[in-house]
């Protein structure tokens, strides 16, 4: 039997990967973004994962993402999917799923939920995430971004 978080995944990661209508977006994520990622972990222990400054790359098309987040701990792909909030041509919100996820958590699985917003001064994203590591380990994260450039680094989709 599966667990809800199993289900909740699952579903996810499909209504991510499944091509979706294209949206016109005002607003697109496209580019290189700077920041870190601060996570806690449970494996039996509560444990703080060191903070960890990252690169997230992004290449955005109509309303379907593909991200890349470089850490210090290694490269990460994910597929994500982006809506526009309601007459607010500078904001939207995402959902990303990383690549290996699948309904029965055998590697690291994660999803991400996305707040984006652009100023005269530039975009900011911030974020949240639940986890599953590859030992088993799981957790959440809290995304703090800022973007540097708005160059399109030519990322393709979760296959």
């Amino acid at each position: 039997m599966k667990s809800r978080t199993q289900h909740i995944v699952a579903i996810l990661g499909f209504a991510t990967v499944v091509h979706l209508p294209v949206l016109a977006l005002a607003m697109n994520l496209t580019g290189q973004w700077s920041g870190s990622t601060s996570c806690t972990s449970f494996d039996g222990t509560l444990f703080r994962i060191p903070r960890s400054n990252s690169t997230l790359y992004i290449s955005h098309s109509g309303g379907t993402f593909a991200a890349h987040l470089d850490t210090g701990e290694g490269p990460t792909d994910y597929s994500g999917q982006a809506v526009q909030e309601s007459g607010l041509t500078t904001r939207l919100r995402a959902i990303m799923v990383e690549c290996h996820t699948a309904p029965n958590l055998v590697d690291r699985s994660e999803v991400v939920h996305l707040k984006v917003g652009e100023t005269g001064d530039g975009a900011r994203l911030k974020g949240s995430s639940i986890f599953r590591g590859q030992a088993g380990d799981i957790g959440t994260c809290r995304w703090t971004f800022t973007r540097v450039n708005k160059t399109d680094p030519g990322l393709a989709e979760c296959p």
